[in-house]
């Protein structure tokens, strides 16, 4: 498989994610940003995977499991936050009034929203170098995926969708490109995570399935679907708790 020099997508990573950073938008309305936000930082701050400030956004994409008020939406956000949650604390403290998520929301858009972005531009670069396209066809098709896509509008503000496409263009290129079943597993994992950060985009592990199935048989379907079985269990034994 051909791909970019390692420069080369270095350099679409640094150029994307500078441009995003200088485009960050502070404000803070997506109801499910807020969940992944006040979840992450109530996993650190208790050890209770539960939502604390609710009211700060009037219970929007709230769930209950038992009596304790938890995120709605799917967990994979919220734990990728975990770790830059850490950090932020370590740094500013606590958060617990509107003004500190905001403050961290602008911290998360920039260590997580931005860097899943300028990744995936780097990941349909080397696609398209796969596909054929030459070093300025795979230029373009970076730069025009970062900036003329909403992959820009998720760059600059946090969501989930595009830390989502992040994961799904891996897997895909993963499976097309796999050579030995080791790959065909580690695509099929991230198959079944990306429903652990947005429900639609697990369907893309069906897709994997009929194109990994066409070309390489059972075997290898049987592989894809060995990586994708344990974070669709999980995602199943979540929701059902």
């Amino acid at each position: 498989m051909s791909v970019p020099p390692a420069g080369e997508r270095a350099r679409l990573f640094l150029t994307a994610l500078v441009v995003y950073a200088l485009c960050v938008n502070p404000m803070l309305l997506n109801p499910m940003t807020w969940t992944a936000l006040d979840a992450a930082s109530s996993l650190v701050e208790t050890g209770r995977w539960q939502v604390r400030y609710a009211d700060l956004y009037q219970d929007f994409d709230v769930a209950m499991a038992g009596a304790r008020k938890v995120a709605g939406p799917p967990p994979g956000l919220a734990f990728v936050l975990v770790p830059t949650y850490v950090v932020w604390r370590a740094v500013a403290g606590s958060v617990a009034t509107h003004e500190s998520f905001i403050a961290f929301h602008i911290f998360a858009t920039l260590v997580i929203g931005a860097v899943a972005s300028a990744l995936a531009a780097g990941e349909v670069s080397a696609l398209s170098s796969w596909l054929g396209a030459g070093p300025g066809g795979c230029r373009w098709a970076a730069l025009l995926f970062a900036f003329g896509t909403p992959a820009f509008l998720f760059a600059s503000r946090l969501f989930k969708e595009n830390l989502a496409a992040l994961v799904v263009i891996v897997a895909f290129r993963l499976a097309v490109t796999a050579d030995a079943w080791p790959r065909r597993v580690l695509a099929g994992l991230l198959a079944g995570a990306a429903a652990l950060v947005a429900y639609p985009t697990g369907l893309i592990g069906a897709g994997l399935a009929v194109i990994v199935f066409a070309r390489d048989g059972r075997r290898a379907l049987a592989a894809l679907a060995l990586g994708g079985f344990p974070p669709l269990a999980a995602l199943g034994l979540y929701n059902t708790w």
